[in-house]
């Protein structure tokens, strides 16, 4: 079981803060449990429910909107299976969480949710592998000419 507050103020910036990335006064950023779904010397599977942070590889797909004040979480269940030495298999169907800035008001956002599978190795002669599957589904995304459901 694993659980994180956070809080995150700006000061000074001009034009004050900016909504969802700059301020949240206190809420809950990861609350999660994780369970060992099968255990052996050269492979363990785990899988992981709740709010968490999901990073990957360098984390510039799913990033942790480390930019920004407020770091970016999910409502996710995860599934992750690593083998000793090589391959490691990341899987997920996730809510992003909506920030609000008040006190634990943030939610998850019921109209956009991702999945995906994320295969890495790691280095072996200064080269390594990952492979990236990624599905996003949002209902009513903005953009320029509209309102529409983006896949």
């Amino acid at each position: 079981m694993w659980g994180e507050l956070n809080s995150s103020f700006e000061n000074g910036r001009v034009g004050g803060p900016r909504p969802a990335v700059d301020e949240d006064k206190l809420d809950l950023h990861q609350s999660f449990l994780e369970v060992t779904v099968l255990q052996r010397p050269d492979v363990v599977v785990r899988l992981r429910g709740g709010r968490q942070e999901i990073a990957l590889g360098s984390g510039r797909l799913y990033a942790l909107r480390e930019g920004p004040n407020v770091p970016l979480s999910f409502d996710a269940v995860r599934i992750i299976v690593a083998e000793t030495g090589s391959w490691r298999v990341d899987a997920w169907a996730a809510r992003p969480v909506t920030t609000t800035p008040g006190l634990f008001d943030d939610r998850s956002d019921h109209q956009f949710s991702v999945w995906g599978a994320y295969l890495s190795k790691p280095s072996v002669h200064h080269a390594s592998l990952d492979v990236y599957y990624m599905g996003w589904d949002r209902q009513n995304a903005h953009f320029d000419k509209g309102t529409a459901h983006e896949r």
